[in-house]
């Protein structure tokens, strides 16, 4: 299957576009997770499909409805599905909230070396853990 990379982009425009997700908080933090996602992924070697994917993945977060074209994208596989869910827990910590404070780039590593994501393939840690230092967070 060829994918052509505008195109998803553009669904991707109109479906956040429709539900009214541009200019919240929660754009900023699915664009993030997609950015340390689609990071992990190439850091693990995934082909394009996989790492289109994972960006439509991370769009879709919490999402209680999409395109069915953008879903068919996501693909199966509980690899694609821990990248996805730990690079959210890891924005959510590193950003904060009204409740829990940011976390600095120390505590970052820190959390990535702890008990909190053992349940996450060593794989994928040690993916997030070589390029979270160089991805600064952008868009609180």
């Amino acid at each position: 299957m060829e994918l052509n990379v505008a195109v998803i982009n553009a669904q991707i425009r109109a479906f956040r576009d429709s539900e009214g997700s541009r200019s919240s908080g929660t754009s900023a933090s699915r664009d993030r997770v997609a950015v340390y996602a689609v990071a992990v992924g190439e850091r693990l070697g995934l082909d394009l499909e996989a790492l289109i994917g994972l960006r439509v993945a991370a769009e879709l977060i919490e999402c209680s409805s999409a395109p069915a074209e953008l879903v068919a994208l996501v693909g199966p596989g509980e690899t694609s599905r821990q990248i996805v869910e730990l690079c959210r827990e890891f924005d959510a910590r590193r950003i904060g909230d009204s409740s829990t404070p940011a976390m600095t780039d120390v505590e970052c590593v820190a959390w990535l070396d702890g008990a909190d994501v053992a349940r996450f393939e060593g794989k994928i840690v040690a993916a997030l853990r070589s390029v979270q230092s160089v991805i600064q967070p952008i868009g609180t």
